[in-house]
């Protein structure tokens, strides 16, 4: 109950508790334990996939998503996000990049390039342009 994910859920009376009734579960012994209604609501809000599992028309088109490779669990949480995406008709530009840190993303120009290709737009990068 250390961990920044339990404390996230914290609440004003309580500085961290767990998420899922999985966890509950296990912590407590009682395998009829579930979280409750205010705590679903909140991890719902945080988890892109439960909007993007919504039959919701205000979703983006367009997604440019990156991740370093050595953030723990992050590659299968960006291939997931990428595949709910796509199996919405979104279109999706996702990379992993290899050995990089949390939150990397080395490709600069390619993501001002990728803008430009969705809106039309000529965008010059580099010094002096």
């Amino acid at each position: 109950m250390t961990s920044p994910e339990t404390i996230l859920f914290g609440n004003r009376t309580t500085d961290a508790r767990h998420f899922t009734d999985f966890t509950l579960q296990l912590s407590t012994g009682n395998k009829d334990a579930r979280i409750d209604g205010e705590l679903q609501t909140v991890v719902n809000m945080m988890n892109p996939m439960y909007f993007i599992g919504q039959d919701n028309p205000g979703c983006a088109e367009h997604w440019w998503i990156r991740a370093g490779s050595t953030e723990s669990g992050l590659s299968v949480i960006v291939a997931n996000l990428a595949a709910g995406l796509e199996s919405r008709n979104r279109d999706v530009d996702a990379w992993l990049f290899w050995d990089a840190g949390h939150c990397q993303d080395d490709d600069t120009e390619g993501f001002i390039s990728w803008i430009g290709d969705i809106t039309g737009c000529t965008i010059k990068t580099g010094a002096g342009k």
